[in-house]
């Protein structure tokens, strides 16, 4: 019973998309054919992009999202050396970290979609960081004391700025 239903309606809608076309220009931009083929004889046709010209921007972007997230990684670094307490400087910590994991996964978006060697490499760079950051983490939740998890967080650290030193300077 619905299976008609959807056939007419499919018709119908390829019907009423032939007969949009049929005479529904306004008056002032009717146009006879052969001026048609003239305006498109005289339009020349957009310029090919090259791929590695696309490449280079995939690899570029990744690059300077790298060096962001390094630059504001050393803001908050400066903050801990001139933190007073090791409550603070836990706190910065975890910006810290949460600085550089949200730089690599904007790197990993940035070349999710390109098929370019050099794009490929800095997302896997940027996967594998990730990857062991998510591990690091969960050893973080279950460690026993402040000074294991001091450790576990300065391993990050060192991962994280690991992996965009590597990107950046690819």
């Amino acid at each position: 019973m619905a299976a008609p239903r959807w056939l007419a309606l499919t018709a119908l809608t390829l019907v009423l998309s032939a007969l949009v076309g049929c005479g529904s220009t306004a008056p002032s931009l009717k146009a006879t054919p052969a001026t048609a083929i003239q305006a498109a004889a005289a339009r020349p046709n957009p310029p090919q992009v090259a791929a590695s010209a696309l490449d280079n921007y995939t690899s570029s972007e990744a690059r300077r999202i790298a060096a962001d997230a390094l630059y504001r990684y050393d803001l908050l670094r400066r903050d801990w050396f001139n933190a007073a307490s090791d409550w603070e400087k836990d706190r910065i910590e975890q910006q810290m970290v949460t600085a550089l994991t949200n730089g690599l996964q904007d790197v990993r978006r940035a070349t999710y979609s390109s098929y370019a060697g050099d794009a490929r490499r800095i997302h896997g760079i940027a996967t594998r960081a990730i990857e062991r950051q998510e591990i690091l983490r969960r050893d973080w939740q279950y460690a026993y004391g402040d000074r294991e998890r001091r450790l576990i967080v300065n391993e990050m650290l060192t991962v994280l700025t690991g992996a965009l030193l590597e990107i950046r300077d690819r």
